[in-house]
């Protein structure tokens, strides 16, 4: 079976694929037919791509991903620019990212940064287990400190940058998502609470107390978000409070100063 006849099949299931979706497919099969069949098997069933392949493309790198972790979008690629923007190239500093899932993003800025130290945290002992493989994978593992916690509970401050694309969707929006994100990804990486934007006043108060005087909090935000967490950085006293939009023109990051 050729990438034209998976893609085909796709379509016929209604699963509006992406225009290289049998091709990625057949590529992860590596010619063998019968595993060709499982993997298609599973994306019939409604399994994310990356998750069938186990990778996802992310800042030029292929990232591993399982459903253990949310899958990295090109979106996020707006924080990780962001967070470069504030640290100098040869500059020895050190940024902590709050829920760092697969590491795509830790890892990427990492790999940017040759002097910079990261942490990565997460609740989720199972997403830590993927980031570790990824950042060996990436070269930069010994650069970086990986801790199972909630939000940075028992983290020392010291930090030039704290960012996060944390879970930001609202209850009655996290009801509407398409399936194949719903029923796949993790609910604790999506689900934000009720107004979607609770754990921006947790990780507001956190960050203020570990980030240097000067330091800066960079979120990734719901399309609608900007003037919510705004006004959450706001109340906590910081500063220099900005906005930056991806391609398509909609506020994506939210960056303050301490």
């Amino acid at each position: 079976m050729d990438k034209i006849k998976v893609q085909q099949i796709l379509v016929a299931a209604g699963l509006d694929p992406a225009p290289r979706e049998g091709a990625v497919l057949v590529q992860a099969a590596a010619g063998d037919a019968v595993i060709l069949q499982a993997l298609l098997a599973r994306r019939l069933k409604g399994e994310p791509l990356a998750y069938v392949v186990g990778f996802q493309p992310f800042w030029a790198r292929d990232w591993a991903v399982n459903p253990a972790v949310l899958i990295p979008r090109p979106d996020s690629e707006v924080l990780v620019q962001a967070v470069l923007d504030l640290l100098p190239e040869q500059s020895d500093l050190r940024v902590a990212e709050v829920g760092v899932g697969s590491g795509a993003l830790l890892g990427s800025i990492l790999a940017e940064r040759p002097h910079l130290q990261g942490v990565g945290t997460d609740l989720m002992a199972d997403a830590l287990a993927v980031a570790e493989t990824n950042l060996r994978e990436a070269g930069v593992l010994a650069r970086a400190q990986l801790v199972c916690t909630d939000v940075l509970a028992g983290i020392a401050g010291g930090f030039d940058v704290i960012y996060s694309n944390p879970p930001y969707i609202a209850a009655a929006e996290y009801a509407q998502l398409e399936s194949g994100v719903r029923d796949w990804e993790p609910q604790a990486a999506l689900l934000g609470g009720v107004m979607g934007t609770e754990f921006y006043e947790i990780l507001a108060v956190q960050a203020h107390e570990r980030l240097h005087k000067g330091g800066w909090l960079a979120v990734e935000i719901g399309a609608t978000q900007r003037v919510a967490v705004q006004a959450i950085f706001a109340r906590q006293r910081y500063q220099n409070i900005q906005a930056k939009q991806d391609l398509a023109g909609r506020d994506r990051v939210v960056l303050a100063q301490t």
